[in-house]
């Protein structure tokens, strides 16, 4: 596997949960 696709998925995975995060906080 490449480590950018790794790096990408990490970063993808982060933001997914933290947009969950703000979700959730605002209703």
């Amino acid at each position: 596997a490449h480590i950018g696709g790794a790096l990408v998925g990490f970063i993808m995975m982060w933001y997914w949960k933290k947009s969950q995060f703000n979700n959730n906080r605002w209703n």
